[in-house]
């Protein structure tokens, strides 16, 4: 399997959660914390048509009891939701999935890779997920974190 997140240890990335289903997706990141910073609807249809992210309102802040650390945020139809995650700690392979038993149970999971700091090999297109999502990945600095 082709594992075309690959960010790279002691970096910190904007990943978005573009939510292309009709139902809320409990994404869980395994070994890794993150904070979400916000979401935003977006036009799907656009989306489908011509492969581009349209935003049809303002980004929203997470909800007062999302503030702080987390390992699963909720990614909700037509919402581009967006979380910052430091990977820190242990290079190696992990996963991200989203926590509906049936998608867990039928093995929907995409793996990523943290890289050493000397590999430098960071894939920054869209990926389509087995259950609808994509995810987007940006490096950004730490102090973007609350």
């Amino acid at each position: 399997m082709t594992i075309p997140e690959k960010p790279l240890l002691n970096t910190t990335e904007t990943w978005e959660l573009i939510n292309l289903t009709e139902d809320s997706h409990p994404i869980h990141l395994h070994l890794v914390r993150f904070q979400i910073l916000d979401r935003r609807p977006f036009d799907t249809f656009n989306y489908f048509s011509s492969n581009a992210v349209r935003y049809t309102g303002p980004a929203v802040p997470p909800d007062p009891g999302e503030l702080g650390w987390k390992d699963t945020a909720r990614a909700d139809p037509g919402i581009v939701t967006r979380i910052i995650v430091p990977f820190q700690g242990y290079a190696g392979r992990y996963v991200w999935h989203c926590h509906i038993l049936e998608h867990e149970d039928n093995e929907m999971m995409r793996p990523f890779e943290v890289l050493p700091a000397a590999v430098a090999s960071i894939q920054k297109h869209p990926v389509l997920s087995s259950h609808g999502l994509l995810h987007a990945q940006t490096s950004v600095s730490a102090s973007a974190m609350r």
